[in-house]
C-alpha cells in the first residue's frame, strides 16, 4: 500500500507541475482518530483504507483543488460530518426502494445505508466505502453515489484496486490537471467539453448576420430552382407551392 501511496503523490505532483502548490495532501491521521471513527460507525475499516489515511488525512487544508479523481478528499472529521449529514437527509434507517434495484450487482438495493462511508465529494456526488455489501459484493468495495438519484454504481472491489486504477490513469495521462476546472479531470471528458465549446463558438461565428444571410439566400435559390423543376414535371405541384414560401 505504501508503494501505491507514493505513486499517487508523485503522479499528482507531476500533473500539477505548472501550479505553485506546496502541500497537496495532508499529513496522516492518527490511529486514535481512525479507531474513534470505527467506534462512531460501529464498524471495522479495511486495513488498506486505514493505511491510506495514516499516510494522508485527506487534502491539505490550504489547497482548494479537487485532486482525487476530481473530488475533494475528505479528512476523518469531514467523513464523519458527511456521514451524519447523509444519515439525517435519508433518515435513520436504510431506505429500501424498488427504484434502487437498478444499483450495480453487489450493491444493496437501497438509496442509502448507514454502513456507507463517504470519503470523497464533488458537489453532491460521493465516493463511498461500502461496509455493508450485498451477498455478491465485497466488504470495503468502492461505490459512487450520485446527487441526482441515479442508481448507486460499483467502482472497484477495494480501495487498493480503486487507487491502482486511478493512479495508473494519472501516470498514463488519462487524468489531467486543469486549473480552470479546479482540479483533475478525465482527458476524454475534457476533450469533449472543449469540442462542445469549439462547436458553440463556431456556431456563433457562423451565424454572424452577413454570413447567415448569405447562406439563407443560397438555400432560397436552391429551393426556388427545385420548385420550378417540380412544377414543370409534376403539374399537381402547384397545390404544394404555398407550403414552401419563405
Amino acid at each position: 500500500m505504501q508503494t501505491l501511496i507514493g505513486r499517487l503523490n508523485r503522479a499528482t505532483a507531476a500533473a500539477m507541475a505548472a501550479v505553485a502548490c506546496n502541500d497537496v495532501f495532508a499529513e496522516g491521521a492518527s490511529a486514535q482518530a481512525l479507531t474513534q471513527l470505527e467506534q462512531d460507525l460501529n464498524t471495522v475499516l479495511p486495513e488498506d483504507f486505514k493505511q491510506w489515511y495514516l499516510a494522508h488525512n485527506g487534502d491539505a487544508p490550504e489547497q482548494q483543488f479537487y485532486l482525487l479523481a476530481g473530488h475533494d478528499w475528505l479528512n476523518v472529521d469531514e467523513m464523519r460530518e458527511a456521514w451524519h449529514g447523509l444519515c439525517e437527509a435519508c433518515g435513520e434507517d436504510d431506505l429500501a426502494d424498488e427504484g434502487f434495484t437498478d444499483n450495480d450487482n453487489g450493491v444493496r438495493p437501497v438509496m442509502w445505508s448507514r454502513q456507507w462511508l463517504p470519503f470523497a465529494e464533488d458537489n453532491g456526488y460521493y465516493l463511498l466505502l461500502d461496509l455493508d455489501p450485498a451477498p455478491t459484493g465485497t466488504y470495503g468495495q468502492i461505490l459512487a453515489l450520485s446527487g441526482d438519484g441515479d442508481p448507486v454504481s460499483l467502482q472497484a472491489a477495494s480501495i487498493r484496486q480503486w487507487l491502482e486504477e486511478y493512479v495508473t490513469g494519472l501516470e498514463q495521462g488519462l487524468w489531467v490537471f486543469r486549473e480552470d476546472y479546479r482540479g483533475m479531470i478525465r482527458a476524454d471528458e475534457l476533450a469533449q467539453y472543449e469540442q462542445t465549446e469549439h462547436d458553440r463558438s463556431h456556431k456563433q461565428a457562423y451565424t454572424h448576420p452577413q454570413q447567415w444571410q448569405s447562406d439563407v439566400n443560397k438555400k432560397r435559390l436552391f429551393r426556388h430552382k427545385w420548385m420550378i423543376w417540380w412544377h414543370k414535371w409534376c403539374p399537381k405541384a402547384a397545390l404544394w407551392m404555398p407550403l414552401f414560401k419563405s
